[in-house]
C-alpha cells in the first residue's frame, strides 16, 4: 500500500510540474485552439488563469450568423481553452479586463459582463450609439477608461467610469474630430495616455498622443519627433512617467519623462509595423509585428531580441506580457506562448 502511495504521490507532483517546467525559456509554442479564428486581446490575473478574445464562423447549433465574437477562457496557462459565444456581435472585441477569477468585462460598441468566470456574459451598457471603442484599461478596481471614435463629426472619445464599469461618462474635453484614439495606458487613478492617429492634410495621418494628470479634467497633447513615421498603433506605460510608444516600419520610441522627451529603440531596419507591446516592469517588454515578429527587452530597450523573425507566422495583433514571466502573443488564426527568462 505504501509502495501505490508513493507512486500516485510522485505522478500527482510530476503532472503538477508538466504545465510550467517542461516549457523552455524564450522559446514561442503555438497553443491555438482554432486556426479558422482571429484572435485578439490576452489577460491573465495568475500564471495560469486567462481569458482571450476572438472571432470566428457562426455553427448551426450557435445563436448567430455569419462571424461570431468569442471569448476564450484557460487555468492551466493555454494548455487547453474553453469557448464562449458573446450574443448579439460579430466584431472582434476590442476591451477585455478582470477584476478577479469571477468577474470580467469585454467591449466594442456595447459593454458585456461575466459574474461566472466567462461561463455566461451578459449586456452591462446598451450600445454606445456611433461609438466604436478599440481599448479600455482600468488604473484600480473602480477607475477604468475606454477609448475609441465616434461615426460621427465628433471623432476621438474617450469615456471614464468610477464605479468598476457599472456606469460610464464621456469625456467631451476629449473629442477630437480629426483623430482616433486606438490605444490607452492608465499607470494611476489621475494618469491616462491615450494614442491613435490624426488625419493631417490631404488623405494623410499623423501620430498623437494626449495625457491627462488629474482624472480627465484637462488634457495635453504631446510632441513627438519630427521623424516619427506615422500612426501610433499602441502605447504602454510602467508607471506616471516610464514608458513605450510604438508605430509603422519596426518602430518604438521609450519616454523617462511622461512623454516630454521620447529615445528611439535601436531596432534594425524593417518594413512591418509594430502593433502592440506589454511591459512588466522598467526593463521587460515584448513587442510583435504586421510580420509575425516577436521582439524582446530584457535591459529597459536597449537592447532587443527578435525571438521570432518576421515571415515565421501571420500577422500578429496584440500581445499580453504576465509579471510570471509568461507571454502570449496572438494574430489571424495564430496564438503563441512562451515563457521568457528574466
Amino acid at each position: 500500500m505504501r509502495t501505490i502511495l508513493f507512486v500516485v504521490s510522485f505522478l500527482l507532483l510530476l503532472s503538477c510540474g508538466i504545465q510550467t517546467g517542461e516549457i523552455p525559456f524564450d522559446t514561442w509554442q503555438e497553443i491555438t485552439p482554432n486556426k479558422e479564428a482571429f484572435y485578439g486581446k490576452v489577460f491573465f490575473i495568475s500564471e495560469t488563469h486567462g481569458w482571450m478574445l476572438g472571432t470566428t464562423r457562426c455553427v448551426d447549433s450557435e445563436d448567430c450568423t455569419g462571424w461570431g465574437s468569442r471569448v476564450y477562457s484557460t487555468t492551466n496557462s493555454g494548455n487547453s481553452w474553453k469557448e464562449t459565444t458573446i450574443s448579439g456581435t460579430s466584431h472582434l472585441l476590442s476591451g477585455l479586463y478582470f477584476f478577479n477569477s469571477k468577474r470580467g468585462i469585454v467591449s466594442k460598441a456595447s459593454i458585456w459582463e461575466t459574474q461566472n468566470g466567462g461561463e455566461s456574459w451578459e449586456v452591462k451598457t446598451p450600445a454606445f450609439l456611433g461609438r466604436r471603442y478599440s481599448d479600455f484599461d482600468f488604473s484600480s478596481d473602480s477607475i477604468g477608461w475606454a477609448a475609441g471614435k465616434t461615426t460621427n463629426s465628433n471623432g476621438a472619445i474617450i469615456t471614464k467610469t468610477i464605479n468598476g464599469g457599472a456606469t460610464w461618462n464621456e469625456l467631451t474635453n476629449t473629442q477630437n474630430p480629426d483623430a482616433n484614439y486606438r490605444a490607452i495606458s492608465s499607470p494611476s487613478n489621475q494618469v491616462l495616455y491615450a494614442a491613435g492617429s490624426q488625419q493631417i492634410s490631404g488623405s494623410g495621418f499623423s501620430g498623437i498622443i494626449i495625457k491627462t494628470e488629474n482624472g480627465g479634467d484637462s488634457w495635453e497633447e504631446l510632441s513627438l519627433p519630427d521623424d516619427f513615421p506615422g500612426i501610433l498603433n499602441d502605447v504602454e506605460f510602467i508607471d506616471e512617467s516610464y514608458g513605450w510608444v510604438v508605430s509603422s516600419f519596426r518602430t518604438i520610441y521609450k519616454t523617462a519623462d511622461g512623454g516630454d522627451t521620447w529615445e528611439k529603440q535601436n531596432l534594425k531596419e524593417s518594413s512591418d509595423a509594430i502593433y502592440s507591446i506589454d511591459a512588466i516592469d522598467y526593463s521587460h517588454a515584448v513587442a510583435v509585428t504586421s510580420d509575425g515578429a516577436i521582439l524582446v527587452t530584457k535591459d529597459g530597450g536597449a537592447n532587443w531580441e527578435e525571438q521570432v523573425e518576421a515571415g515565421s507566422y501571420p500577422q500578429l495583433g496584440k500581445v499580453f506580457y504576465h509579471k510570471s514571466g509568461f507571454a502570449y502573443a496572438t494574430g489571424n488564426g495564430i496564438v503563441l506562448r512562451a515563457r521568457l527568462s528574466q
